[in-house]
């Protein structure tokens, strides 16, 4: 898949330039895989600079910022810069809900995301609120068995644990009704 992604950036560099739109979104990909691949160095260096031509192309204020904001934030939380992270997911959030509204799915997957590096902060509090707010406008917008609605409940689930909630996180809470798909990702 690298190659392949890799062979897309640079056909795109060569006939529609560094700055293209296409071409910040191949890079925005490559950097996504990179990251999974655990080439975090590489990643972030190449998701700066989609983000950067992004921003200077198109406008802070376009729909694809909150986006490219997102995945350079969790590329620096896979690196433990959670400070960065948490002002980037920030500024995600915020562009999602004046960009594509509140309950958007791309906005809420930020909340989720910006719920998690508060729980790897230990602004335990704070991610409770946001993954609340995650689960219930993914159910409502997706759909109770959607991945996106899944996730969101066993982060809710993983951090009402922490917490000392179990009894809320797995009987009465967010697993209620979804305790079967939950167990098998356990």
């Amino acid at each position: 898949a690298e190659a392949l992604h890799r062979r897309a950036l640079a056909g795109r560099e060569a006939h529609l330039g560094t700055n293209h739109p296409d071409t910040l979104t191949s890079m925005n990909n490559l950097a996504v895989l990179l990251r999974q691949q655990g080439k975090l160095a590489e990643a972030e260096e190449l998701q700066r600079k989609a983000l950067a031509g992004l921003e200077a192309q198109l406008g802070a204020s376009h729909p694809n910022t909150p986006i490219m904001l997102d995945v350079l934030a969790v590329i620096l939380e896979s690196q433990g810069k959670l400070e960065e992270a948490e002002g980037l997911h920030r500024r995600a959030l915020e562009g999602g809900e004046s960009q594509l509204g509140a309950q958007h799915p791309n906005t809420l997957n930020s909340a989720n995301n910006l719920a998690v590096v508060f729980e790897k902060q230990g602004k335990l509090e704070e991610a409770e609120e946001l993954y609340r707010r995650a689960l219930t406008g993914s159910e409502d917008q997706l759909g109770a068995v959607h991945p996106q609605t899944l996730q969101s409940v066993w982060n809710l689930a993983k951090l009402l644990e922490v917490k000392g909630s179990v009894a809320e996180a797995w009987h009465g809470g967010p697993c209620k009704g979804h305790r079967g798909t939950v167990d098998s990702h356990r």
